[in-house]
C-alpha cells in the first residue's frame, strides 16, 4: 500500500521532483506538522500546512498522522505540505470572520455572530412551540413535535 501511494504521488506531480519530497506525517501541531522523508528518513519539523503562519486567515488542511504528503521547499529553512494522501480536517477563515471547519465527521459554518447549527436549533425549537389561532382558541403544540426533535438530533450529528 505504501509503495502504491508513493507511486501515485510521483505520477501526479511528475518524476522530476525538484525541491519536493514524499514524506510520512509523524505529528500535526496546530498549523504545522512534523514529517520524515520516505527516501532517506530525514525529519523536518514546523512544516507549514498553510501559506502564511502569522494569522488565522486562509485554508488549513490537516493530514492524518502516519499518512503520506508531498513536502515542498520554500527556502533553506521553510517547507510546506503541497499534497495530501489522507485528510483529518479542513478549516477556512476569511478576513471578515466567516469560518468553515470540517472535522470529526461534522461541519461548522459560522461568522462572527451566528452559525448554521445555532440557526437550525432555534428554528426547530420555534416550530416545536408553534401554536395557531383557531375558532375555539389557540392550538396545542404540533402533533409531530417528536419528528422535529429527531431532525434536530440528526442535524447535531452533522453540524458542530
Amino acid at each position: 500500500m505504501k509503495q502504491e501511494i508513493i507511486k501515485y504521488i510521483r505520477e501526479i506531480v511528475g518524476k522530476n521532483l525538484q525541491n519536493t519530497e514524499v514524506c510520512t506525517v509523524l505529528s500535526v501541531e496546530g498549523i504545522t506538522c512534523t514529517v520524515e522523508t520516505v527516501a532517506n528518513k530525514i525529519k523536518y519539523e514546523g512544516v507549514r500546512l498553510k501559506a502564511h503562519t502569522e494569522d488565522n486567515k486562509g485554508i488549513v488542511v490537516k493530514p492524518v498522522a502516519g499518512s503520506y504528503v508531498l513536502v515542498s521547499r520554500i527556502d533553506e529553512a521553510n517547507y510546506f505540505v503541497s499534497f495530501f494522501s489522507e485528510i483529518e480536517a479542513v478549516s477556512f477563515n476569511d478576513k471578515n470572520g466567516f469560518e468553515v471547519i470540517i472535522e470529526n465527521g461534522k461541519m461548522s459554518v459560522k461568522n462572527n455572530s451566528y452559525g448554521i447549527k445555532q440557526a437550525f436549533d432555534e428554528l426547530i425549537d420555534a416550530i416545536g412551540k408553534l401554536t395557531v389561532t383557531t375558532g375555539v382558541g389557540p392550538s396545542g403544540i404540533p402533533i409531530n413535535k417528536t419528528e422535529f426533535d429527531t431532525i434536530k438530533q440528526k442535524l447535531n450529528n452533522l453540524l458542530s
